[in-house]
């Protein structure tokens, strides 16, 4: 784009200051700032903003003008993500955010600063101090460990057990991970006793090296809180709270708690609010910046009032509050107006007004007006790019992603308007700059208003699994002993051999040791709506009926799909069209970009609708991940070709959304939507089935009343069903009669599993959709005790904006009373209540209610832990978070964060001192990975079985919780393979006991749940190459093994050569390798036997088919293994390719 006139610029870099400028907006600003900074490389730009969403708006324009080359020349300097006295957790994102920028203020590497007034007016850790304690290491320096350790404590970093966030570090043997906040990705630091030997970086998703990246010399290390722990410092923090207490008169309790938290040196819940008391000095960020550079700010009027509102509300909290931040008077947290004012103006300062006169100003930006989306789209034709091109205008449009860009273009070749380029990024809005000779539009002046924000790339999901989340008392699936309770990781000796075994606990109190190589036999329990199933004794013959009944099932219901199947293969139907412009204009104004995953999903249904089969295709993905949206596209397809289509929903509560967002997107066409249901009176339903039966009808969304006998259609083309899961086995049954007949689309809300999933390929055709919406704002979460401060906090926050609350809280027996404690805490606001114990007519009237914004508070349970979206309600307030698990909660929190405002959830617990440290890690979890579908591992194991379960067969409820969904779905998945003729054999489980020590030692990994997460990948590594690949995996996240963890993978190389030749087991007992065959073995049996008389000495053969093979004694355990090895794979040669069984 062409260069900012030199005489705008030389106003702009000359005295006197300050000056004003007006008619600028944030589109129009960012161009000007990217040009002055390529124009001046030697100068610094600093742009104070009103508020932090203009700042991260003006930023979003910056790096699109920069483009990615140079967007790393921008420093953003965030406010606090929680303000003081709340008794809130800080973010670590926006912690390390600050840090990093304060680094590169600190080296002068950068080009323009923004940072909103907010974070200017709160003090900051002095420079002098960020300074003195960065720390450069290099490789071949002698470090002493321990108080290298203790230096990253005391600059804020904390011990957890993988670098997974910013301000992390974990001790791991040989090595030191360390995740410094100004860098993308952590650090590994390899030690050789106290010798730094190698230094690189790693990804915190998988924890494992960066191969594209070379080995380090050197690394700097930087703070990682604001507030440094060293002595004294300390020292000074507790000078400075003895005086405020006495000044304030606090509670002698309060002072002794705050005293004791300082002493202890750790951080703690407020900790940011004693900043003040650290340091000697004030210190602002203005300390930081480059003498020379050129202030862009709102006016000193603006600038005054911003800051007294932030004072007024800081004085008001600290009324409030009841914890420790109350010795921390609120006039220490600001710097104060009159120092602000003379450092502002030091520096060359340009006042930002747009709304300034243009008489009152020094310099005027004139601009086209672009009016505002929905008058320019609905007037807007292509040819105005001749127009302006005519006038000498250099035109750009932008487009935020790929699709969009084509769509665009194909409009413009319609309308015989040529344009060689499309740019493709994020723009908030365009403008016009008649004096620069320059048009710049965006997709929303011409398809209308999309919902544009930062991209952040997502980061790891936590370190829980399924099974790695395991703890003591839950309930696991043995595939042949039943359903036992988990007793804990046991390290025990059996024979004289340490080891690690899960104890399971069955009826009577049976104990079974699984060995850990083995935990591919067993499963967590997830039930129905149960979680406490009936356990099974050991041998006992009630486990063995009830997988005998569960075959039945399951080949009763793998039979019917086969059969729908057969019946569409026969029932030809309508083959759509193509895609044309009618349909590419319709997507266009599809008011987000679709993800991969959904773009996807919508081609593989439009596709379908192209085959002249019936389609049966299901949509899976989360609520909020944009199912709606493809059923819509094909419902437009159809309506188009003349025919008519039926939504068909579980609730009424479901109706009436699907209903609303159907009548919002097809308002401009000259399509009929409507509903059916109890909301409508008899004569009204009577009216609208008259319309269908005509055809005046396009669309119809209701609930089970579109599958009584009256209703009829003229031409139904489209079937969609919204969680069928949750229809009645009568209303099922009906479904499944118009199933072969019309193009059928099924939404879930709940994945399936990836075994049921491929085993469905041919039979019932899915398109997962993983991804949320591609700019969706990650959900901030704290966590908190319980204070009335907090929850005023949080509820105000919300409803002054015109938003809704969701408070959860799971406990019937005493929610009526939670209920009049928010009545006094909030006497002026409608609050409701919500639970599953309610009659369902005053349930869906709640639930409906809220929905129309009627109440601004559902007090509920869990009952709303999927259902309705409510894009008003922002904010969730989760009481007693602890007692809830970790995938729950994630589904919960799902509940907010489904538009473009910023979401919060609230974790509410007791004292930290009465959680326990499982609860812990799952809420902290949580504060890590605040993007929706960031966290999708921690929930989607869980949920994906529940969902395989619901998809087929809910009517078997009750069985399910016998066996458990996972069980369930597994021998669902194998059925339909065998009648699909696929051969399946059974899987098989050797035991292998060599007499070897083979374990991770504690020593060389010291978390259970990180260990048992490794032991789970273990039990499923199947190849030669897996088992390589792990090798190298946990030498780089741990360093070189033990002697203990390279037999355990040499026994799981030994276990894989077992299953190949299908033997139960393979045991040493000194002497001997013994092998005992399953009858399925592909070995001959007539080889063993000849082989067995050809070397009697050697190779003995029982009646019962169990061969002993003589060995000459070991020395070692890595002879024995290597022993096992080579015997193994020597009878491979007595298998044929046909017979081999691959794991």
């Amino acid at each position: 784009m062409s260069f900012v006139s030199t005489k705008l610029g030389l106003k702009l870099l000359a005295p006197p200051y300050p000056q004003a400028i007006t008619g600028l907006d944030l589109a129009s600003e960012a161009y000007l700032l990217t040009e002055l900074v390529r124009t001046q490389p030697k100068k610094a730009f600093i742009r104070i903003t009103p508020d932090l969403k203009s700042g991260l708006t003006l930023k979003q324009n910056l790096e699109f003008f920069l483009g990615e080359a140079e967007e790393n020349k921008i420093v953003w300097f965030p406010s606090h993500d929680t303000l003081p006295y709340t008794g809130l957790v800080a973010g670590t994102d926006t912690m390390a955010e600050r840090l990093s920028a304060l680094k590169k203020l600190f080296d002068e590497d950068y080009s323009i600063l923004i940072a909103p007034w907010q974070a200017i007016l709160r003090k900051v850790i002095p420079s002098e101090v960020f300074k003195n304690h960065q720390r450069t290491i290099y490789v071949g320096e002698e470090i002493k460990r321990e108080e290298f350790t203790s230096w990253l404590v005391a600059t804020g970093y904390s011990q957890e057990v993988l670098a997974e966030s910013a301000g992390d570090f974990a001790v791991r043997g040989a090595l030191i991970d360390i995740y410094p906040p100004h860098e993308e990705n952590p650090v590994r630091l390899e030690f050789e006793g106290d010798r730094l030997i190698g230094i690189r970086y790693f990804d915190a998703a998988t924890q494992t090296s960066l191969k594209k990246t070379k080995d380090l010399r050197q690394v700097t290390l930087i703070p990682a809180s604001e507030i440094l722990l060293m002595d004294e410092l300390c020292k000074n923090a507790l000078k400075k709270i003895k005086q405020f207490s006495d000044e304030l008169d606090a509670p002698s309790n309060i002072r002794k708690e705050a005293l004791e938290k300082i002493e202890s040196k750790r951080s703690f819940v407020g900790f940011e609010t004693f900043l003040p008391a650290f340091y000697e000095k004030s210190a602002t960020l203005l300390d930081y910046i480059k003498p020379e550079a050129i202030i862009f700010s709102p006016d000193q009027e603006e600038l005054k009032e911003i800051f007294e509102k932030v004072k007024l509300e800081l004085e008001n909290l600290h009324q409030t509050t009841k914890n420790v931040e109350r010795l921390i008077p609120p006039a220490t947290l600001l710097n104060s107006y009159s120092n602000l004012e003379a450092k502002l103006k030091s520096f060359p300062q340009i006042w930002v007004n747009p709304l300034l006169k243009l008489e009152q100003a020094d310099i005027s930006v004139h601009q086209v007006h672009l009016e505002n989306s929905a008058q320019l789209k609905a007037k807007w034709k292509p040819e105005q790019l001749k127009v302006w091109r005519s006038q000498g205008f250099q035109t750009r449009l932008v487009c935020h992603t790929p699709i969009q860009a084509e769509r665009l273009q194909d409009m413009l070749r319609a309308q015989e308007v040529s344009f060689s380029e499309i740019e493709i990024g994020k723009l908030s809005h365009g403008f016009g700059w008649p004096d620069e000779g320059l048009i710049v539009l965006t997709e929303e002046e011409i398809f209308g208003h999309k919902t544009i924000r930062k991209t952040k790339s997502t980061k790891a999901a936590a370190s829980f699994t399924s099974f790695s989340e395991l703890k003591t008392g839950d309930y696991l699936v043995h595939e042949e002993h039943g359903i036992a309770c988990y007793a804990g990781l046991k390290h025990i000796k059996i024979r004289g051999i340490n080891g690690d075994f899960l104890q399971l606990e069955f009826l009577g109190n049976d104990k079974l040791y699984l060995p850990i190589y083995r935990l591919n036999a067993v499963q967590r329990y997830v039930g129905g709506s149960t979680e406490v199933p009936f356990l099974d004794k050991l041998g006992g013959l009630r486990w063995k009926k009830i997988k005998e009944r569960a075959h039945q099932v399951v080949y009763k219901i793998a039979q019917e799909l086969l059969k729908i199947h057969a019946q569409r293969e026969l029932n030809p139907g309508f083959s759509y069209p193509a895609l044309d412009t009618l349909d590419e204009e319709f997507a266009s104004h599809f008011p987000f970009d679709e993800t991969p995953d959904q773009a996807q999903a919508i081609e593989d249904v439009l596709r379908d609708m192209q085959n002249p089969k019936p389609m049966d295709r299901l949509i899976c993905g989360d609520v909020g991940y944009g199912k709606t949206e493809v059923a819509m596209r094909a419902a437009f397809k159809v309506v188009n070709s003349g025919k008519q289509v039926a939504v068909l929903v579980p609730t009424t509560v479901l109706a009436l959304q699907h209903f609303e967002t159907f009548q919002e997107r097809f308002s401009k066409l000259a399509i009929s939507v409507e509903m059916l249901s109890r909301f409508r009176s008899r004569a009204e339903q009577k009216e609208i089935l008259a319309k269908l039966a005509e055809g005046k009808l396009d669309i119809v969304i209701g609930t089970h009343r579109l599958l009584m006998e009256d209703t009829k259609f003229r031409q139904l083309g489209l079937l969609i069903i919204d969680e069928e899961h949750r229809f009645g086995v009568r209303h099922k049954e009906k479904i499944k009669k118009l199933r072969p007949t019309v193009d059928v689309l099924t939404l879930s809300a709940t994945p399936i599993p990836r075994t049921l999933h491929m085993s469905l390929i041919g039979l019932r055709d899915l398109s997962m959709i993983h991804t949320p919406p591609v700019d969706r704002i990650a959900i901030r979460t704290f966590i908190a005790k319980w204070d009335d401060a907090v929850v005023r906090h949080a509820v105000h926050q919300e409803l002054a904006r015109g938003g809704q609350v969701f408070f959860v809280h799971n406990r019937v027996a005493t929610i009526e009373s939670m209920h009049k404690r928010l009545l006094h805490l909030f006497p002026d606001t409608k609050i409701s209540v919500a639970h599953g114990q309610m009659k369902e007519d005053n349930l869906e009237k709640v639930m409906i209610d809220f929905l129309h914004q009627k109440t601004q508070i559902l007090l509920t349970t869990t009952i709303i832990e999927s259902g309705i979206d409510v894009p008003t309600a922002n904010t969730m307030i989760i009481n007693r978070a602890d007692a809830f698990g970790l995938a729950q909660i994630y589904q919960l929190r799902g509940r907010v964060g489904r538009s473009d405002r910023q979401a919060y959830c609230y974790l509410l617990v007791p004292d930290e001192e009465t959680i326990t440290k499982d609860a812990k890690q799952r809420l902290s979890a949580l504060t890590r990975y605040t993007e929706l579908g960031a966290g999708f591992q921690i929930a989607s194991h869980d949920l994906e079985i529940r969902g395989g379960g619901n998809l087929l067969g809910t009517s078997q409820a009750g069985f399910i919780e016998e066996i458990g969904y996972e069980l369930y779905t597994k021998l669902l998945a194998q059925t339909i393979r065998r009648l699909k003729g696929e051969k399946i054999e059974e899987e098989i489980d050797p035991e292998i006991n060599l007499k070897i020590a083979a374990f991770i030692p504690e020593s060389y990994v010291a978390d259970t749940t990180l260990r048992m997460g490794l032991y789970k990948r273990m039990s499923h590594l199947s190849t030669v190459e897996e088992i390589k690949n792990f090798e190298q995996e946990i030498i780089d996240r741990f360093g070189p093994f033990p002697e203990e963890v390279k037999n355990l993978l040499g026994i799981i190389e030994v276990k894989q050569l077992a299953i190949r030749l299908r033997l139960r087991s393979i045991q040493f007992d000194g002497g001997n390798f013994i092998l005992n065959w399953d009858p399925s073995t592909p070995v001959n049996p007539k080889a063993l036997i000849e082989l067995a008389a050809s070397k009697p000495s050697q190779y003995q053969l029982k009646q019962s088919g169990v061969l002993f093979i003589k060995q000459a004694p070991f020395k070692h355990p890595e002879e024995v293994l290597l022993a096992a090895k080579m015997v193994l794979s020597s009878f491979l040669t007595y298998v044929s390719s046909q017979r081999q069984h691959e794991p």
